[in-house]
């Protein structure tokens, strides 16, 4: 199996509550997005995907999460945004994207800090 990884960095902000805890107060992160993409063959080309394709589509997943309070998207209308359900989603966005039957997207992790991060796989 081969595998391809990108990142890419946004800005936005969004406030969780735990439990019976009262909410956090909404604060930022500037947050790092990695994807990966495996294929059991390389393409013609020698590729898993062309990591400029994977880094555009990847982008066009981030547009309304930069700068955003995360919280008001309608991603998260029903549930926290938590860095898992953030993983979740962007890992089912891009997935939409890649449309490609050979090569699958695999994993997305979520980093809120250099040290705390989620990740969101498929088998």
């Amino acid at each position: 199996m081969f595998s391809v990884t990108v990142r890419a960095r946004f800005n936005a902000s969004h406030s969780v509550q735990i439990g019976a805890a009262p909410p956090e107060t909404p604060h930022g992160h500037d947050w790092l997005v990695e994807v990966e993409v495996a294929a059991p063959e390389l393409d013609r080309h020698g590729l898993v995907i062309d990591f400029h394709r994977l880094e555009r589509l990847l982008d066009a997943c981030l547009v309304d999460f930069r700068g955003a309070l995360l919280n008001e998207l309608p991603a998260f209308a029903e549930a926290e945004p938590t860095a898992e359900r953030i993983a979740a989603t962007l890992h089912r966005r891009l997935d939409e994207k890649l449309a490609r039957p050979r090569a699958r997207l695999t994993r997305t992790t979520v980093w809120e800090t250099d040290a705390c991060g989620a990740t969101y796989s498929t088998p």
